[in-house]
């Protein structure tokens, strides 16, 4: 370009005096662009291409990070947790009354006064949970198809009619006991929970007197389940009983007669659980 007269200064080139569009892809040198040219916060994610970082371009510190936390995500260290999507599951004795919140009675955990678990009960197939009240664990009582529970059925094994006998009556002969809760020896039903229980019992009358015939509660008559009879003839006089009696766990039932009764085939007490 030819000029006339005094050479001009030559200053700078700036961003004013390129006009838009000038420059282009093709006139900037590869890897003239450098970190340091690129001012804060300009590359935006809105300048990302969908897909365009990939695994390689993350930083070794990344990956580094993610190896170092595979315990977290793997069933391998963490029996007993479990973590949601993972699917992960419960070890077997995993759970301990330690990892267990604090409660009350009624629970299938026994808690004590204060709060605190103090046991947990165990059954079988056949069983049914049961409590002997606050503050005591629970435990487990066997239970039939029928719905109720711990039955029994004893008649004496005298035969004739010779042998007879009056107050606290003892049949000695078992002909079911599923709860194991019947004594022979002395003609005790010891409850082994707590709840309600039928009782049922029957004799033959020996002499010619009345006769009050009793079903018992820790060797006191139970006056709402009580038969009575007089046979003034001097022949056998028939009695059966029959009562719900609400025992507490370790309590007995028993049976009693104010006269003389057989003790033989004719002499029987049974009953069960009802809840």
């Amino acid at each position: 370009m030819a000029y006339i007269g005094r050479k001009p200064t030559p200053s700078p080139l700036t961003s004013s005096d390129i006009t838009d569009g000038i420059i282009t892809t093709a006139k900037i040198v590869d890897a003239n662009i450098t970190t340091a040219k690129i001012l804060d916060a300009n590359i935006t994610t809105a300048k990302i291409a969908d897909d365009a970082v990939t695994t390689d371009k993350l930083a070794n510190s990344i990956n580094s990070a993610i190896t170092a936390n595979t315990a977290k995500v793997t069933n391998a260290t963490h029996s007993g947790d479990v973590t949601g999507a993972t699917a992960l599951t419960i070890a077997d004795n995993a759970v301990t009354l330690a990892k267990m919140a604090s409660g009350t009675d009624g629970n299938i955990i026994s808690y004590d006064a204060s709060g605190n678990p103090v046991a947990v009960a165990t059954g079988s197939a056949g069983q049914v949970l049961t409590s002997a009240g606050a503050g005591s664990p629970p435990t487990f009582a066997a239970i039939s198809a029928s719905g109720v529970s711990d039955s029994f059925q004893a008649v004496a094994d005298g035969s004739g009619y010779s042998q007879t006998h009056s107050g606290n009556l003892i049949v000695n002969n078992e002909v079911h006991d599923d709860g194991n809760n019947y004594n022979t020896s002395t003609g005790r039903y010891t409850a082994p929970s707590t709840g309600y229980y039928l009782f049922m019992a029957g004799c033959l009358v020996s002499g010619s007197a009345g006769q009050n015939f009793y079903l018992t509660k820790q060797n006191s008559p139970i006056t709402s389940a009580k038969s009575w009879g007089y046979n003034g003839t001097g022949n056998q006089n028939a009695s059966n009983v029959y009562g719900i009696v609400y025992l507490t766990a370790g309590q007995y039932a028993g049976i009693y007669s104010t006269t003389a009764v057989y003790t033989n085939q004719f002499l029987y007490f049974g009953g069960c659980k009802l809840y």
